[in-house]
């Protein structure tokens, strides 16, 4: 086999196989719950008051446009975007309580919006706010509400207003604790939803902090089969070497 042709079965071999990486937010959450209850008895004894406690939330969901169904919308201002609509992608959530962690994955989303605005910071209005708001349901049925946000907002005092939104860029890594900034953080779990043993779990907090950590923009990643298949190509082009030399 000809040099050219093991090096074009080597570059359709790396091809083929490559994932595009759909971008994410992922929020990681600290604080304390200032109204919560466990009705399914996720963390411990069913029906217990989680006011109090500390948790630790960590939820990811797709801010790719390509993720969300045709009827579902984006927009963009000079200083706010978002993305709404129904989502083509699960999310995921990870939530700590009372030394107990649970991990559940929403495999039939229902609707999504994600929302970044940078007007204290560009200075074109009293507002810097990042949200998030996804209702879905696992494969198992659970309900899962996820509500996010933290801004900067005082009509009254503007100069007190301290910016946290860098850019508009959905790519980025972001910030936020109570104090300079509102933060909100609401989360419903519902189980048997719509009969007679309906039971709920809840996790409402407005005094929680965050990082917002977002992964680069779609790129291709190779898979395993094409990096062997990569590989065999050279490994090809090693032997024609030896027979030549």
């Amino acid at each position: 086999m000809k040099l050219q042709s093991i090096l074009a079965i080597a570059f359709f071999a790396a091809n083929i196989g490559t994932a595009a990486a759909s971008p994410t937010w992922t929020w990681t959450e600290n604080g304390t719950i200032e109204s919560g209850s466990d009705g399914i008895g996720l963390f411990g004894p069913q029906g217990a008051n989680l006011t109090g406690l500390s948790f630790t939330k960590t939820f990811t969901v797709s801010v790719d446009p390509l993720s969300y169904l045709a009827n579902s919308n984006s927009s963009e201002g000079s200083w706010w975007r978002y993305l709404a609509g129904d989502l083509n992608a699960s999310f995921s959530l990870t939530l700590k309580v009372n030394g107990i962690t649970i991990s559940e994955i929403v495999t039939k989303p229902a609707y999504s919006v994600q929302l970044i605005e940078n007007g204290r910071s560009t200075q074109q209005s009293l507002l810097d706010e990042i949200g998030s708001s996804n209702d879905g349901r696992t494969a198992d049925g659970v309900r899962v509400i996820i509500n996010d946000y933290a801004e900067t907002y005082n009509p009254l005092n503007p100069a007190s207003i301290k910016p946290f939104v860098p850019t508009l860029d959905f790519g980025q890594v972001i910030t936020a604790t109570s104090g300079p900034q509102t933060v909100q953080s609401y989360l419903y779990i519902v189980a048997n939803e719509f009969t007679t043993n309906e039971r709920a779990t809840s996790v409402i907090s407005s005094n929680a902090s965050f990082i917002l950590n977002a992964d680069a923009p779609a790129s291709s990643v190779p898979e395993p089969a094409s990096i062997a298949l990569l590989g065999l190509g050279f490994i090809g082009i090693n032997v024609l070497r030896r027979r030549k030399f």
